[in-house]
């Protein structure tokens, strides 16, 4: 049963959906359900985007993209 419910887990994962309190400088979108039974309960998942006001999100584009020191 735990491998089961591990391979469940990992799925949702590598759908994008999170599992969770969202990590830092993420924010959770939420988006339909993928079940029909449950998006009819308007239950939804929650996707990670990047948060556009982040600090991680600004040094990124100073240091990466812009090549500022």
């Amino acid at each position: 049963m735990l491998e089961l419910s591990w391979d469940g887990f990992i799925e949702r994962v590598s759908q994008g959906c999170n599992v969770g309190k969202s990590p830092y400088s993420y924010m959770a979108e939420k988006v339909a359900h993928p079940v029909p039974a449950r998006r009819a309960e308007a239950r939804t998942k929650h996707r990670l985007t990047p948060d556009p006001a982040s600090a991680v999100t600004c040094i990124f584009q100073l240091r990466g993209l812009d090549k500022l020191g």
